[in-house]
This record gives structure tokens, C-alpha cells and sequence, in this order.
């Protein structure tokens, strides 16, 4: 223990000096000139969760509104979470600064810098608006990020399997962490897998079916999706030209589909070509942080309008690209991981316009300036650029798991 932190002590102060840095950006004014917020609703996703625990601590029904605070538009497993009132001062006075603490140490540890590249994206991939925004709000992905390390490199797989289906029943996304029970193991027989994979689902169909009517409530009042501020989305430029042109969603969605496509097949071929997943150990844990963080981020950016923060997932891909990039820089790694710092320094431009940016209203109509169209509509271009990098990257990646999983 006293040699790895030896080996790691640039590390463990670099992770200090961040945690320092966000308790005092979080009581500095220079914060909200970026995200939307103040000091008085410090951790305000946060709160409202353990609000809900109290509601139902205290015995009252969180799925309807009480006294000003918002019903509960999570899923009722959330309710498990041990509550009394000594936890509830635990929990607002102390967990959300360990969890801060948890995410930068997480972070700087995954990254584990050499060089100055690594050094800019990690100080980029934690001193951006979208991950200001998540440690401001303290929203659930916090969690589940943090969680996802976790059973990456847990060893007692049990405690994995209920996390996953915890996870996959308060937020549905994260049910994709099931590719883990695949990966935790190699030597792991195909029949046991057929058994934990199915004891895990049956297990999530029968609390489903008998909490169908709370989910049901969830799904017919609550409003799940990211407008037009603060946009992670495949769906970002659709709702641009549907804004200035009326032209039909559906069909921009499904045009910018078929984009991602395109563009997904060119990179698939770039990358085959350079031979980089020959350069890959499937088992590794770098290997399993893209899996893992690929697969989640692609289905919510690919299915759902998110708020940004949600791109926190971003940074568990980051230790295989960089690595790969150290190994065989071709253009197009360059490229990408240029492009991965300029995004980063565009978030500023991009979260300051959507904290200033005037809304107009004329006859309940809203109008956007024209710097707020400009700046979302260069962030979807970006974007798209890059998850479809990733997914080409991904795609190839998960067929070599599937090709030594069959014969293994």
C-alpha cells in the first residue's frame, strides 16, 4: 500500500489540490456564470432525493406533490436507501463532499497523467461546465458513474450483480451494466452466466410487476428529457431545424441517423485498417472502462435528449484513447483527441451563452438569439463527430469480445 501510493503520490495531490478547488469554486459567483444555479440551491437534484426518503421515512406518499416540493420521478426501488433523521444529516451535511472527493480522486486515478496531453484533458474533464454542472447539482449520474468504476474493479462479483439491478431499476439506462457480468470473469462458465443473467432479469420483471403502478405514475407525469439548454443528444440539430424551418422531427431524426451511420461505417473502416483493436486486451481494465462507458453513453445519446452532465461517462474512455494514442498515433486518434480538448474549451463559450442567452417571448412564442443557435448547433455538429467515432471504436471492440467469448 505505502509503495502504490509512493508510486501514485503526484497523483494523490493532484486529486487534493481539485478537491480544493471545487469547494471553492462552489462558493465563488464564476461557477453560475456557466451553469444555471446559485449557492442557495447547492446540490439541489441531491436534495430533492433525500427529501423523497424523508417523505417516505415520515410516512407520506411521495408520488404526489407536498407543500412546494416536487413528487418523486424516480423509480420507487430509490426508497430502499436506508433513511433516519441522524442519516439525513449524514447525508446532507457529509455525503455529497465524500462523493465530490470520491469523483476527483476517481478521475485523476483513471487518467493518471504522463504527459502533457494527459494532464490537459484531465484538468479539462473535470473543470468543464458539463462536469461543474453535475458536481453543482449533484444529480444521481454522480452515483452511477462512480458505481460503474466501482464493479469494474470489484472482485465480489455478488455485490456487482445487486448494484446493477438496483441501478437498472431506479434509472433504466444503467441496466447496460449487465455486459459487466460478461467481463468480471473470464474463466466463468457459459451455464453459470445463462443463470446470473437470468436471475438478475427475472428478478427485475417481478419487481416491475409488482411496482407497475408507481412506474406507470412516473412514466405519465414526469418530463424525462433535456429542451434546448445544456443539450447532450443526437436529437440536438433535429430540434435546431424543426425550431427555424418547422420541418417534420421525426424525419430529421431519422435523416441524422442515417448520418451517424455514415459516419460510423467511415471511421469502422479507418480504424480496421490501422489495426488498433489488435492493440487491445479485451480483459484489461482500460478495455473494460470504454465498454462499459461506450455502451451507456451512446444509448443515452443516441436515444434520449440529455442534460449534459450526463457526459461525465466521456471520461471512462478516455485511459484506452489515450493509451492507444501513446501507442500508435494516427491521424485520426490526433484528431480525436484534439477535438476532445476543443470541446472541452468550447463548453465554456457554450455554457456561458446558455446561462446569458435571453429567452424572448411574443404572443407565447420563444425566440433564441442567434450566438445560443450558433453555439448549440457547433456542439451537436461535434458531437455527432465524436460518438460516432466512439461507436465505430466500440463496434469493433465488441466484436473481438463476442469472437474470444465463443471460444473461450
Amino acid at each position: 500500500m505505502i509503495n502504490y501510493f509512493n508510486k501514485n503520490k503526484s497523483n494523490l495531490f493532484l486529486a487534493i489540490l481539485f478537491v480544493v478547488i471545487i469547494n471553492i469554486l462552489l462558493k465563488s459567483d464564476i461557477l453560475y456564470d456557466f451553469i444555471w444555479g446559485t449557492q442557495h440551491e447547492l446540490f439541489g437534484d441531491y436534495k430533492e432525493n433525500i427529501s423523497w426518503l424523508k417523505w417516505n421515512y415520515l410516512g407520506l406518499d411521495v408520488f404526489q406533490d407536498h407543500n412546494g416540493f416536487r413528487k418523486m420521478n424516480y423509480a420507487p426501488i430509490l426508497l430502499l436507501v436506508p433513511f433516519n433523521l441522524k442519516l439525513e444529516t449524514f447525508y446532507l451535511n457529509y455525503l455529497p463532499y465524500i462523493t465530490i472527493a470520491l469523483l476527483l480522486f476517481s478521475i485523476t486515478f483513471l487518467i493518471n497523467p504522463k504527459n502533457k496531453i494527459e494532464y490537459t484533458i484531465l484538468f479539462l474533464s473535470i473543470f468543464n461546465p458539463s462536469t461543474l454542472l453535475l458536481i453543482e447539482r449533484m444529480n444521481f449520474d454522480i452515483f452511477i458513474f462512480l458505481i460503474t468504476i466501482f464493479i469494474i474493479f470489484n472482485r465480489v462479483y455478488f455485490i456487482n450483480w445487486i448494484l446493477i439491478f438496483f441501478l437498472g431499476l431506479v434509472k433504466f439506462y444503467p441496466a447496460i451494466l449487465g455486459i459487466n457480468i460478461m467481463l468480471e470473469n473470464k474463466n466463468r462458465k457459459i451455464l453459470m452466466l445463462i443463470f446470473i443473467i437470468l436471475g438478475i432479469f427475472l428478478s427485475s420483471i417481478l419487481y416491475l410487476y409488482f411496482n407497475y403502478e408507481k412506474y406507470q405514475i412516473i412514466f405519465e407525469t414526469t418530463r424525462f428529457k433535456a429542451g434546448y439548454h445544456y443539450l447532450f443528444s443526437l436529437k440536438t440539430i433535429p430540434k435546431i431545424l424543426k425550431y427555424l424551418f418547422h420541418w417534420n422531427y421525426i424525419f430529421l431524426v431519422i435523416f441524422f441517423l442515417i448520418i451517424f451511420s455514415f459516419l460510423t461505417t467511415y471511421y469502422y473502416k479507418i480504424v480496421k485498417k490501422n489495426n488498433l483493436v489488435n492493440l487491445i486486451n479485451i480483459y484489461s481494465s482500460e478495455t473494460k472502462l470504454f465498454l462499459l462507458g461506450s455502451y451507456i453513453i451512446l444509448i443515452c445519446y443516441i436515444g434520449f435528449s440529455n442534460y449534459f452532465y450526463r457526459e461525465i461517462f466521456l471520461v471512462m474512455l478516455f485511459p484506452l484513447l489515450l493509451k492507444l494514442y501513446n501507442i500508435k498515433s494516427i491521424n485520426l486518434l490526433t484528431f480525436f483527441i484534439s477535438l476532445i480538448i476543443f470541446r472541452y474549451v468550447f463548453l465554456f463559450i457554450y455554457g456561458y451563452i446558455n446561462v446569458h442567452d435571453n429567452i424572448i417571448h411574443i404572443n407565447d412564442v420563444r425566440y433564441f438569439s442567434e450566438e445560443f443557435l450558433f453555439v448549440i448547433t457547433l456542439k451537436g455538429i461535434i458531437d455527432i463527430f465524436l460518438m460516432s467515432f466512439i461507436f465505430s471504436l466500440l463496434f469493433l471492440i465488441s466484436k473481438k469480445f463476442i469472437c474470444q467469448f465463443k471460444f473461450r
